[in-house]
């Protein structure tokens, strides 16, 4: 497959990277024309892989067991994206959106409770895996949503 390049300096150039869906996951070999020149010598390789699905990814680990959590203290769990075929992601780079809260009862009967929102950080660990973390204020139960 042939796309357009972008001269960026003498030693780089950039260019978008084909539609590969037809072919599947693939490695491929990148090599440079410039003008009417011949190809060049040199290659470089590259994957093309299957993207994440948010349907086939899963989250697991302790901070997303049904269970109450103890106040202040951090708490774990783990995001493995996966593909069509259900396979595990091995390269990072998604965008995981992830909220915590907690329900605080209600001051006045009939009221809706307090939602309380907690930080939640998400480490991409370059290889499908992503590790979330928060520290629930209070015990009781965690509400987590997670958004691809």
């Amino acid at each position: 497959m042939t796309v357009q390049g972008t001269y960026v300096s003498p030693t780089e150039v950039t260019c978008l990277t084909p539609n590969f869906d037809s072919f599947g996951p693939k490695e491929a070999v990148i090599q440079i024309q410039i003008g009417s020149e011949e190809i060049s010598t040199t290659w470089s390789n590259f994957n093309y892989f299957l993207n994440t699905r948010a349907v086939k990814s899963l989250a697991y680990g302790p901070g997303c067991m049904h269970q109450e959590v103890s106040a202040g203290n951090e708490i774990e769990f783990t995001i493995q994206a996966r593909n069509d075929l259900g396979e595990n992601r091995t390269s990072g780079r998604d965008i995981f959106e992830v909220t915590c809260c907690q329900f605080k009862p209600a001051a006045e009967e009939g009221a809706r409770p307090e939602r309380i929102e907690i930080d939640c950080s998400v480490t991409d660990c370059d290889n499908g895996k992503y590790i979330c973390k928060y520290k629930a204020p209070e015990e009781g139960e965690v509400e987590l949503r997670i958004l691809f």
